[in-house]
């Protein structure tokens, strides 16, 4: 069954059955379509505007409630079917925004339909910020931030401490957390809030001073999420990033080298954890 909105201005009225409020346009056969409704009163209207008035009349007619939420539930299913959902954990100044919106770049330049975006607030360097993907075969027409992504990726794992980074995770989704620690005390960590599927750790710190001789997580971060979720090929992921870089850091050429070189040891990293992606290009 359906729960339907609560009307503007709406105040409770006495007609009920079976201890559920009916609109006045449902008769008693139409009553288990019309869950908590509240009845249509003479003072339901009051303070609202005549197009407002027929937008709530319109509502209650139990024929197009049922219809219109049956083809938006169709429509959201087919749609949601092919689309891939992934929300960014991080903190200010470490580049989470700018992996989802590089993710979202490569994405499209592959032919898939992308959203790529940042939940804005009173962020500041160091302060936690939430940014999020929605990667699809389909058009994309679900606008609103992810509250059940397929994969969460952890920036700084500094931020388990405060926050349920699983909060709406879907059990066969996975959580990629950058740390020094071991998966298997990150797992536990994660345990505390219920989660108790998929863990993949990668060292973002050690990769990156490695391959660029300072601290950028977000490059790593990047390949992660990509070898775990799938959501393009390796292959076609490093072809698109080093075309970006080329285009960015023209005259930089030790730049570009040591980005592609973070990207490739976090593949390398990934496939030894068992990354379904870059295994199956392996």
């Amino acid at each position: 069954m359906e729960s339907h909105r609560e009307p503007r201005g709406l105040r409770s009225g006495t007609s009920r059955m079976a201890g559920i409020s009916l609109p006045s346009c449902c008769t008693k056969a139409e009553a288990s379509r019309c869950r908590r409704v509240p009845p249509v009163t003479e003072d339901a209207y009051v303070g609202m505007s005549w197009m407002e008035r027929e937008e709530e009349k319109d509502f209650r007619k139990p024929t197009m409630r049922v219809s219109r939420s049956a083809f938006l539930m169709r429509e959201g299913e087919n749609i949601m079917k092919n689309t891939v959902e992934i929300r960014w954990h991080g903190r200010g100044g470490q580049g989470a925004k700018t992996a989802a919106l590089l993710l979202a770049d490569v994405a499209f330049k592959t032919g898939k339909h992308v959203q790529g975006f940042p939940e804005y607030g009173p962020e500041r360097m160091g302060a936690p910020i939430t940014a999020y993907n929605r990667i699809s075969e389909d058009p994309i027409t679900i606008h609103s931030n992810i509250y059940e992504p397929d994969y969460v990726v952890v920036v700084d794992d500094s931020l388990l401490a405060g926050i349920d980074v699983t909060q709406g995770l879907k059990k066969q989704g996975a959580v990629i957390v950058n740390t020094e620690q071991t998966k298997e005390e990150i797992a536990a960590k994660l345990r505390r809030h219920g989660w108790k599927g998929s863990v993949y750790t990668v060292d973002a710190r050690k990769i990156s001073l490695e391959a660029l001789g300072r601290y950028y997580p977000n490059s790593p971060m990047l390949a992660a999420v990509v070898a775990v979720s799938g959501v393009v090929t390796p292959a076609e992921f490093l072809k698109e990033m080093k075309d970006s870089f080329a285009h960015k850091f023209a005259k930089k050429p030790e730049v570009i080298e040591g980005n592609m070189k973070a990207l490739e040891m976090t593949f390398e990293a990934l496939a030894e954890d068992g990354a379904k992606s870059v295994k199956k290009s392996a």
